[in-house]
């Protein structure tokens, strides 16, 4: 009897002991994994705030960035070498890259005839179109609000121009397949996009913006005068050398509304146009949606109708040395008259509005962001808005970064 008493005592305490053993095995493991969950936060925090801390040494570079023209030989161009670079700070670093706005399609600016030269179907354009313009009645293959209001959870028409690319998701057509993924076909009759220099073929939405500013300089930063404020004859024809010329523009100068209406007007050569644009200007000071013609890729390039290939090409290659003033777009080989007339205007050799690109990155948190930063001659960068990409390895997968850096820059004070 004893025996029995002692082997049910046993097997309590055996028992007692297995419950002790997995409370304690529970509690080290809720422990490991709340631990894991800190360690997550604190590396997640790290990450964001190495990030934060590349926004500021890019708005530093942007800090200096002159008034005058805005080349790929500037400091925000090459600084970050495209996200080669690994910016160390203790445990934490980050990689960066800067986008000139201007060097992008703007989404609010862009004309049917430039969208007609990206991959979109003229039904993808009209439904663009029909949604960032005023109006009740749809183009047709467009929609208004007789569609949006019907989908399950309906919405109307913006009518007024987009705040961001990915906003195209609420247009008809358009899904994030169209905007996110590359397409090896072209889905219109326009040529496909082609790769870029690092080699990765472009998305759609890596030639979209909706911020970029340009103002019309001359090569020294200044800025042009308007032409409707010429004050007499004898100063447009000191610089057109053209009588007949300078009276014709004297005359109507106050009814032009874009610098290729005055380019129509008979007499004009390459030489007398270039000493125009790069002399005056005809609308805002601040131009939205200009194309730099120093830092514009061929895709976005091809965008500009009556634009072939050998001039995109040539606009290229001068951006080694760079446009330092407008009229320089007659140096290149091939640009004549008859094509500035419909595509002067969308050209500028400065910009205004910078997209940063950083990672900030701590053990294996990784955290993504993209800042608009507007520049002035007479204020400091100002952060337009942060953006928080949700792709996945939007360095590598988007924007087309090395999977690894090439070489470490310290940040440490005195380095």
């Amino acid at each position: 009897m004893r025996r029995s008493q002692r082997g049910v005592v046993f097997v309590l305490t055996l028992g007692v002991l297995t419950a002790l053993v997995l409370v304690l095995v529970a509690a080290s493991a809720a422990h490991r994994q709340a631990a894991k969950a800190e360690a997550n936060r604190i590396g997640l925090r790290r990450a964001e705030l190495a990030a934060r801390a590349g926004i500021q040494r890019a708005i530093a570079a942007l800090g200096t960035q002159a008034a005058s023209p805005t080349t790929t030989q500037d400091e925000w161009a090459t600084l970050g070498n495209a996200g080669s670079d690994n910016f160390v700070d203790g445990s934490s670093h980050f990689r960066m890259q800067i986008v000139d706005a201007a060097s992008l399609v703007n989404l609010n600016t862009a004309t049917e005839a430039q969208f007609q030269k990206l991959p979109l179907t003229q039904e993808q354009i009209d439904c663009l179109l029909d949604f960032r313009e005023a109006g009740t009645t749809p183009r047709t293959d467009g929609a208004k609000d007789e569609y949006y209001n019907a989908l399950p959870n309906g919405y109307n028409t913006k009518l007024e121009p987009f705040e961001t690319v990915d906003e195209l998701l609420q247009v008809k057509e358009f899904t994030p397949q169209i905007l996110f993924q590359a397409q090896t076909n072209s889905i219109s009759s326009t040529t496909p996009l082609a790769a870029e220099s690092n080699g990765v073929t472009p998305v759609l939405a890596d030639l979209l913006t909706v911020d970029s500013v340009s103002t019309a300089v001359s090569s020294a930063g200044a800025n042009l005068p308007a032409l409707r404020t010429v004050p007499n004859q004898a100063a447009l024809q000191r610089i057109l050398g053209n009588p007949v010329l300078a009276t014709a523009v004297f005359n109507q100068r106050q009814t032009f509304t874009s610098m290729g209406q005055v380019l129509r007007l008979p007499g004009f050569t390459t030489a007398t146009a270039r000493a125009l644009v790069n002399s005056y200007m005809v609308g805002n000071t601040n131009q939205q949606g200009r194309i730099n013609l120093n830092t514009a890729t061929d895709n976005v390039l091809n965008t500009i109708p009556n634009l072939s290939p050998d001039i995109v090409n040539a606009i290229i290659s001068r951006q080694s040395s760079g446009f330092s003033q407008l009229g320089d777009v007659f140096d290149v080989p091939g640009y004549t008259i008859a094509m500035a007339q419909t595509s002067i205007d969308s050209f500028a050799v400065n910009s205004n509005v910078f997209l940063i690109r950083v990672e900030g990155i701590s053990g294996t948190s990784r955290v993504p962001f993209e800042a608009v930063v507007s520049i002035s001659s007479t204020q400091p960068p100002r952060i337009l808005r942060i953006n928080r990409p949700v792709q996945p390895d939007v360095a590598t997968s988007r924007w087309g970064w090395p999977t690894t850096t090439t070489s470490d820059v310290s940040l440490k004070e005195g380095s």
